[in-house]
C-alpha cells in the first residue's frame, strides 16, 4: 500500500531543494501510481503538496514558534515532514489531529532521522494544543511582513505590488491569490458548440460559463486528460486569462502567424481554433520536448495549419523579415500571476532573476517586431503582475521602435468587469472576481 504522505514528502523535496516544478513532479508521481491507487488518494496527495507550497511562509512560522531548533539547523527531510504536519493541523480540515500527527511522526520514524520522532510528536502536539498561532507583527508599523505572513507570500513580491498597485489593490490581489484557483477548460468549437460542451461536463462535475463563450470552469476532479472530451480533442485546459491574449491577436482565417514562444501550444491552437483552422501559424519553443507538447495537442485537436519547431527566440532569422500579419510574444517571466496553480513559483523566484529576464523579454520583443509585416500587429503578453515586465517593458519598446504604435484593446476584447481589469494604455487582468490569473496584454501596430 502506498503511504500518500511519504509521497507528497518525496514531492516536496524534489520541488523545493531540487528545483523541481511543482505541476511536473506532480504529474509524475501521479503517473506512476498504480491503476489501484483510488481517487480520493490523488487528490488527498496532490492537496497535500500544493497546501503545503502554497502556505509554506506560514506553516515555517508556526514551526519556528513551536520548535527549539531554528529551522536552519534542522534537516530537509525532517523540515518537510514537520511541514506537512503542521499543514494537516492548520490547513486541510478533512483530516484528524490524531491521524496528522501520528502518521507525520511515523514518517519521521521509517527515515534516517528516526532517532527524531519524539522531537517530531513534541513539536507538533504542542503545536495542535496551541491552535498553530504563532506571533503576528503589527500592521501598522511592519505593514510588509504582517501581510507577508497574513497572505503566504514573499516580502519582496508584497512590496513590489504595493509599489506598483497601491496597498489596496495590492491586499486584494494577495488575498485571492491566496485561496484556490478554479480549473478553466477551453472548447474547441471545431469540433463540439460550447453549449454541448457543457451539457456533456455537467453531467460529470459542477460547471460555470466564463467572459469568453469557450471558456468554462470546471470543479476539478481528478485527472482532465482522462476525460473523454478531453482525449477527443473537443475541450483542453487552458486559463481564461491565456485565451484572452490569444483572443487579443484577432487572426483571421488565411493570415500568416507566428507565436514566437508558443509551447505547449495552448495559444496557438485557440488561434487556430479562431482561424477555422485556415492559414498558417509557426509555433515556435526552445525546447525540442516543449515542441513535441505542441505537436500532440494539436493532433488531439485535430488541427493541421500549426507547424512546431525548436528555434531560439532570441536570434532573428532572414526568412521571417516582415513575413508575418500578426505576431504573438507570450514572454517567459516571473509568473506571479499564476501562483495558484504554480505557488512554488514565489519560493523559487528572485528580483535578480527578474532582472535577467527583463533583458530576455527585451530580446525576444526585438525579435518578435522584426517580423511583423507593415499593418501588421504585435501582441506582448505576460503572466504576471509586475510593472518592470509589463507596462515598462512596452514604453521601452515604444521608444526603440517608433514605427509601432499602442492599439486599443478595450473595444477588440470582450466585456470585461471592471473589477477583473486594469486599463491603462495596456490591459492587466486581475484574478479578484472571475477567478483567472493575472495576465498582461498590449497590443501595437506597425506603421506601413
Amino acid at each position: 500500500m502506498i503511504d500518500m504522505r511519504k509521497e507528497a514528502a518525496l514531492a516536496l523535496e524534489e520541488i523545493l531543494y531540487r528545483g523541481g516544478y511543482s505541476s511536473l513532479i506532480v504529474n509524475q508521481h501521479l503517473k506512476a501510481f498504480p491503476a489501484a491507487v483510488s481517487e480520493l488518494d490523488r487528490r488527498f496527495f496532490t492537496g497535500l503538496v500544493y497546501t503545503t507550497l502554497t502556505h509554506l511562509i506560514s506553516i515555517d512560522a508556526i514551526i519556528e514558534t513551536y520548535s527549539k531548533v531554528p529551522l536552519k539547523k534542522l534537516k530537509p527531510y525532517l523540515l518537510i515532514c514537520l511541514r506537512l504536519g503542521i499543514c494537516q493541523l492548520r490547513y486541510m480540515d478533512g483530516t484528524p489531529d490524531r491521524a496528522a500527527i501520528y502518521q507525520t511522526v511515523e514518517l519521521v520514524k521509517q527515515s534516517r532521522y528516526h532517532a527524531l520522532a519524539g522531537y517530531a510528536n513534541g513539536v507538533l502536539r504542542t503545536a495542535q494544543r496551541k491552535a498553530c498561532v504563532f506571533p503576528m507583527p503589527d500592521s501598522e508599523r511592519e505593514p510588509v511582513k504582517a501581510l507577508s505572513l497574513q497572505y503566504d507570500m514573499p516580502e519582496w513580491i508584497v512590496q513590489k505590488w504595493i509599489k506598483d498597485y497601491g496597498r489596496l489593490q495590492a491586499e486584494g490581489l494577495l488575498q485571492r491569490m491566496a485561496e484556490p484557483g478554479m480549473v478553466c477548460v477551453r472548447v474547441n468549437t471545431l469540433k463540439i458548440s460550447p453549449e454541448e460542451a457543457r451539457e456533456k461536463l455537467a453531467a460529470q462535475t459542477e460547471v460555470w460559463q466564463g467572459i469568453l463563450p469557450e471558456a468554462l470552469y470546471v470543479r476539478h476532479t481528478g485527472d482532465i486528460s482522462k476525460w473523454e472530451l478531453y482525449k477527443d480533442g473537443q475541450i483542453t485546459v487552458q486559463d481564461e486569462s491565456s485565451m484572452l491574449a490569444a483572443w487579443a491577436v484577432g487572426a483571421q482565417p488565411g493570415e500568416r502567424v507566428l507565436d514566437l514562444c508558443g509551447a505547449p501550444g495552448g495559444k496557438s491552437t485557440f488561434m487556430a481554433q479562431l482561424m477555422q483552422d485556415q492559414g498558417y501559424i509557426s509555433c515556435r519553443d526552445l525546447h525540442p520536448h516543449r515542441v513535441q507538447l505542441i505537436e500532440e495537442n494539436q493532433k488531439r485537436m485535430g488541427l493541421s495549419c500549426i507547424h512546431a519547431e525548436a528555434a531560439d527566440g532570441c536570434v532573428p532569422r532572414p526568412e521571417d523579415k516582415e513575413a508575418y500579419d500578426r505576431v504573438l510574444l507570450d514572454a517567459p517571466c516571473s509568473g506571479l500571476g499564476i501562483l495558484r496553480s504554480k505557488p512554488d513559483i514565489k519560493l523559487h523566484h528572485t528580483p535578480e532573476q527578474e532582472k535577467e529576464l527583463v533583458q530576455l523579454q527585451r530580446q525576444l520583443l526585438q525579435t518578435a517586431a522584426s517580423a511583423v509585416r507593415p499593418g501588421g500587429i504585435l501582441v506582448y503578453s505576460t503572466c504576471t503582475l509586475s510593472k518592470c515586465e509589463n507596462d515598462d517593458q512596452i514604453e521601452w519598446f515604444l521608444k526603440k521602435n517608433s514605427q509601432f504604435t499602442v492599439q486599443s484593446l478595450e473595444k477588440r476584447l470582450p466585456s470585461l468587469p471592471e473589477c477583473d481589469r486594469l486599463w491603462t494604455k495596456y490591459l492587466t487582468l486581475w484574478p479578484q472576481k472571475n477567478g483567472h490569473d493575472g495576465f498582461f496584454v498590449a497590443a501595437l501596430k506597425k506603421k506601413g
